[in-house]
């Protein structure tokens, strides 16, 4: 097998990052609107941000679905979409695959990676301890 490139890696990972960035900008104008939303109704709500293509839009939410991310459903003659998951248990599960993937299962080392690099104010440690 041929040895990919610097620049052919480095443009893979924008591309897998992008890809998470499009299923998490959808996911959270679902959540954000607390009921079922057509592709149009997401488009528009990320196309006021921002440029977005619909037909992205559209193919992302279909793969969502047929991941079991979204499911569909209908209000009238549209087909709405609603995530399977609240946005607590996203973030349970994208956490628990960071600590398992990158940390070996190491709970600790990942929380003090955290505590580490990311800015935390007094009320982020109040609320740390008060979790503890």
């Amino acid at each position: 097998m041929a040895k990919m490139s610097s620049d052919a890696q480095k443009a893979k990972h924008r591309m897998f990052l992008r890809l998470k960035r499009v299923e998490l900008a959808i996911i959270g104008v679902l959540w954000d609107a607390g009921e079922g939303q057509t592709v149009r109704q997401v488009f528009e709500e990320l196309y006021s941000h921002g440029p977005w293509s619909y037909n992205t839009v559209r193919t992302t939410m279909s793969r969502m679905e047929k991941a079991n991310v979204l499911a569909q459903g209908r209000l009238g003659r549209s087909n709405v979409y609603v995530p399977t998951m609240d946005r607590e248990q996203a973030a349970a599960a994208c956490v628990q695959e960071v600590i398992t993937g990158i940390f070996g299962g190491q709970l600790a080392d990942g929380v003090i990676l955290v505590l580490k690099n990311l800015p935390l104010s007094a009320a982020d440690l109040r609320a740390i301890r008060k979790a503890m």
